[in-house]
């Protein structure tokens, strides 16, 4: 059988979940001069969790 769509069939079968650990840039600014806890709060502030995207305690 000849799969049209083999991503989306994939990602149906196969579910990938992103884990983000830190935010180097905001709307433009650069957040590397920011400590490692600041740049986590933002990047919670940033990503809306559920079961795709998520960002992990530290």
């Amino acid at each position: 059988m000849h799969v049209q769509r083999p991503a989306a069939q994939l990602r149906a079968e196969v579910p990938v979940s992103f884990f983000a650990f830190d935010v180097l840039e905001v709307e433009g600014d650069s957040t590397t001069s920011l400590p490692y806890l600041e740049r986590r709060a933002a990047l919670a502030d940033l990503v809306e969790p559920g079961p795709r995207m998520q960002v992990p305690p530290h």
